[in-house]
């Protein structure tokens, strides 16, 4: 669990989600994990069957206040099914969509798309700074490195280094002179993001030869991430609305793909929202956006954003969340011990077009 918020903290979660523990105990022991989108009956099945009693989807299962828990209905029935088969799961949901599946959506479609449409905080970044032997710099530095050190901007393994002379006293027995010494070293430099700055001390520490570590942690004003819902931006070449839906299908392979505006208007900026986007339609409009891709969007909202010259491609709720599976999944592989399997669960959409 804390892996997971690792990736997607819960402070960022909306007020209204329930994002979190879903049912279960927290304490147990991790015997596998399986990523899946939807908390459905078919992903709780699939878990139990390949012996993983960890179940972490995007989409809560508790996610209205229940007076009864009747298990011939959901979720409770679910929950039951779940609770018989020691099965815990967790849900990360608009905390993930404030920090991955709206930049997954955009790496998918060759975006780089640096603007929050609803900024929720900003998190900041932390200097660390660390004396160490020049025979162990790159051991230090590539523990801090696996720890989460990088840059602001999705760069990794960065660290500076300086050339340096440490010098101490070491105090001898009575009528002996203090004897000065020095040792030469680098100064190893990092930077973190405020969540991660724990996780790199620990590990710096933990293969750092000196038994006494002297260290600096030092907040970085002009530097933060922004985090929220949905993203926006300009795009590196203006495109007709029909040649991006054509590079959403090659991305998403999404079963239906609706467009509210003209397929032939060449846009220069566009603005995304994985999931449900209706709320956030305005919000592009308000911000110049010319095309927003979402996953579904409601009728009178659509004709509104329309009538203030957004186009809107609605692309499917599925389809444009399902991708932050695969997200999950590597950041879980690549944390747990590899005694720990993590597996992906991909369903088949709802819904399917009969006519054309």
């Amino acid at each position: 669990m804390a892996l997971v918020e690792e990736l997607a903290p819960l402070p960022y979660a909306a007020a209204w989600d329930n994002s979190g523990l879903q049912v279960g105990d927290p304490g147990g022991e991790v015997t596998g994990v399986l990523v899946a989108l939807n908390p459905s009956r078919a992903a709780v099945e699939q878990a139990i069957a390949r012996g993983h009693n960890l179940l972490v989807t995007h989409h809560p299962l508790l996610f209205k206040a229940t007076k009864q828990l009747r298990t011939d209905r959901e979720p409770a029935r679910t929950a039951a099914r779940l609770l018989a088969s020691d099965v815990t799961a967790y849900a990360a949901h608009t905390n993930l969509d404030a920090t991955a599946s709206n930049h997954r959506l955009a790496d998918l479609l060759g975006w780089r798309l640096d603007r929050v449409l609803e900024p929720g905080g900003s998190e900041p970044w932390f200097k660390i700074y660390v004396f160490v032997p020049a025979e162990k710099r790159e051991e230090v530095a590539r523990a801090m490195w696996e720890a989460g050190a990088g840059l602001p901007g999705g760069s990794d393994l960065a660290s500076l280094s300086l050339q340096s002379e440490g010098t101490f006293r070491v105090r001898g027995g009575t009528g002996m002179l203090p004897r000065l010494q020095s040792v030469s070293g680098t100064r190893l430099e990092v930077v973190a993001r405020q969540r991660q700055v724990d996780d790199v001390v620990a590990a710096m520490r933990r293969v750092h030869p000196y038994e006494m570590v002297s260290y600096e942690v030092v907040r970085l004003e002009n530097s933060s991430d922004p985090w929220g819902l949905g993203l926006y931006g300009a795009l590196a070449q203006p495109a007709p609305i029909a040649e991006i839906a054509a590079r959403i299908h090659r991305a998403l392979s999404p079963r239906s793909l609706r467009l509210v505006g003209d397929a032939g208007r060449v846009v220069s900026s566009v603005g995304i929202c994985s999931g449900s986007g209706s709320e956030l339609a305005h919000v592009a409009a308000d911000r110049g956006v010319e095309l927003f891709v979402t996953g579904e969007i409601r009728y009178h909202t659509a004709l509104e954003v329309r009538d203030r010259g957004l186009a809107v491609l609605e692309v499917g709720h599925q389809a444009s969340e399902e991708p932050v599976v695969d997200v999950l999944v590597g950041h879980l592989a690549r944390r747990l011990p590899a005694s720990v399997p993590v597996e992906a669960f991909h369903e088949i959409e709802p819904f399917e077009v009969i006519l054309p």
